[in-house]
């Protein structure tokens, strides 16, 4: 699984394991308030938020977790 975050505060997420590439990327708004971070994701006709708690964010990794237990690890690739 792959996620972007541009410095615009949009974002893309794609899982290569489902065949999805880049271009096919789900795309969504973003937000970062102290360790919240709100994902918008932008649907044909309708927007879902999605709220996670930041634990790990540096130049190269971060780590958020959502209210019922499930925690994303991501590391930066060039």
């Amino acid at each position: 699984m792959f996620e972007r975050y541009d410095d615009t505060g949009l974002g893309a997420t794609w899982d290569v394991s489902d065949d999805l590439e880049e271009e096919e990327a789900q795309l969504f708004k973003w937000t970062l308030e102290g360790t919240t971070l709100i994902h918008e994701h932008i649907g044909t006709f309708v927007t879902v938020p999605k709220v996670y708690t930041v634990t790990t964010l540096d130049a190269s990794n971060l780590t958020y977790h959502d209210d019922y237990g499930k925690t994303h690890y991501f590391s930066k690739v060039d």
